[in-house]
């Protein structure tokens, strides 16, 4: 009985030490399927893919050469394969050289994840898909050509790569959701002429994309689109219907954007904190200027807004502090909230008839000191939000009695010489009244009650003064 509890413990003892050490001596294979008729073998660093039909989608470390593949540094995917599975070569980080069949059509998510020695690929000629994340973190993949032939490009595809220079053939139609995003490299990218849309985020954080050329075809441009890039000058074509919030926000370095004609709309915060902005040009064919667009716009003294344009949101302008005059078209109703708040420099405003109610705080810490209003003075009083508003009735009203635009009205204060002939220049107000607002009105009129008592005191002791002078010369 004894013996045989030794012999079983015996037993137990060099099963426990073969289980512990089978791991180490399982060795990774070498060759094996990776398809229904694609077979893959590994030697010496090279992966080569044979056969034909579609490759097997892994999930992360799950797939066939994983425990090789620090080993991986080429790998060759021969015709006949249609396409390379998810996850397939993520994180080999050895990878140097990749070549990919014509045949090949699809590339999955995360295929080529995080191959951060990889320096270049070339794309087959008939690649339809690439999936979400196929090329992100590839730290050394410096330039790259998607072929015409892509149809669908998923999200993050590129993102986090340290491309250059990217060429999109002529054939894509759509850049999609965060594509190069934080491609902080990123100096330049060609766009071909079919493409119809740009996705949100689809370039943001690009800090040094100087320049992008949108084709003229272009119908959409996404959320944060081109926020935080590098840009410096930038046309928006005419065919953009829809421009998303924050498009262009937070690019910090541009300083001209010339919106087309055909654009119907400037979307909300589209250039907010866009501080060296100082050239905007905006066409007839806007209507809506969103909330904060031109915020915090720094360097901008001067913007036309365009004669079509009805809406205007709350914050349009707030903090643009260089702004110095601003006129409002005739077929706005409304003067938002905060429209013009901390616009520091602002001195001259044009308000035409049509402006129904000032909203709170519109003008607050500008410098108003004429505003240019296209009716009369009861038309403007009645206004709701004027009465309350100090920084507009601190400033000289010029008032419209010849049923002129408020334009009209700033354009009738002309420079005429003096009356002495000299070189020097008057405003004088030939077709419109200027006048106070009714507190600088009661002022006046005090202080010139005050000069007629002074000058009526004055008199009356010059007379009695005489009057005891000669009376005491009598004497």
């Amino acid at each position: 009985m004894k013996k045989r509890s030794m012999s079983l413990f015996v037993v137990l003892w060099i099963t426990l030490i073969l289980f512990i050490e089978l791991p180490s001596t399982v060795s990774a294979e070498t060759s094996g399927m990776c398809g229904d008729n694609l077979y893959w073998t590994l030697e010496n660093g090279v992966l080569t893919i044979s056969g034909t039909g579609r490759m097997q989608d892994y999930d992360y470390m799950n797939d066939l050469w994983h425990l090789s593949s620090d080993e991986i540094t080429t790998v060759i995917i021969h015709d006949g394969a249609e396409s390379i599975g998810s996850n397939v070569f993520q994180n080999c980080h050895n990878l140097t050289n990749v070549t990919i069949a014509n045949s090949v059509t699809q590339i999955g998510n995360f295929a080529f994840f995080n191959c951060d020695s990889l320096p270049q690929i070339t794309l087959p000629y008939h690649l339809e898909s690439i999936g979400e994340s196929a090329f992100g973190e590839c730290d050394s993949l410096s330039e790259i050509t998607i072929p015409g032939s892509v149809k669908s490009i998923g999200n993050m595809a590129f993102s986090g790569s340290k491309f250059k220079h990217v060429t999109i053939s002529e054939g894509v139609t759509e850049i999609g959701k965060t594509m190069f995003y934080q491609c902080r490299d990123l100096e330049s990218i060609s766009l071909p002429s079919s493409l119809k849309t740009i996705d949100s985020n689809a370039f943001e954080y690009c800090v040094n994309l100087r320049s992008v050329q949108i084709p003229d075809g272009v119908t959409s441009i996404g959320d944060s689109a081109f926020a935080c890039c590098g840009l410096r000058e930038v046309t928006v074509p005419g065919s953009v219907q829809q421009i998303e919030n924050k498009a262009f926000t937070c690019c910090t370095d541009l300083e001209k954007a010339t919106i087309s004609n055909g654009v119907p709309y400037i979307g909300n915060n589209m250039f907010a904190q866009c501080h060296k902005l100082k050239d905007i040009i905006l066409p007839e064919s806007v209507v809506t200027i969103g909330t904060g667009a031109f915020s915090c716009c720094s360097y901008l003294k001067s913007i036309v807004l365009p004669k079509n344009l009805t809406k205007i949101y709350s914050n349009a302008f707030w903090n643009s502090a260089s702004l110095t005059g601003i006129t409002i078209p005739e077929n706005v109703t409304a003067i938002p909230d905060y429209a013009f708040d901390t616009c520091r420099a602002l001195t001259t405003v044009s308000i035409p008839r049509s402006v129904k109610r000032i909203g709170v705080d519109a003008f607050y810490q500008t410098s108003l000191t004429d505003v240019y209003y296209g009716g009369t003075p009861e038309e403007w009083i009645a206004i709701p939000g004027v009465s309350g508003n100090s920084w507009l009735t601190n400033a000289s009203v010029h008032y419209n009695e010849e049923n002129k635009t408020a334009e009209e009205v700033l354009q009738t204060e002309k420079m005429i010489p003096d009356e002495e002939g000299s070189d020097e220049l008057k405003i004088a107000n030939q077709t419109s009244k200027s006048t106070k607002s009714p507190k600088m009105n009661r002022e006046m009129n005090r202080n010139k009650a005050h000069l007629w008592v002074i000058g009526l005191a004055a008199f009356a002791i010059i007379l009695i003064t005489g009057i005891w002078v000669i009376r005491h010369n009598r004497g």
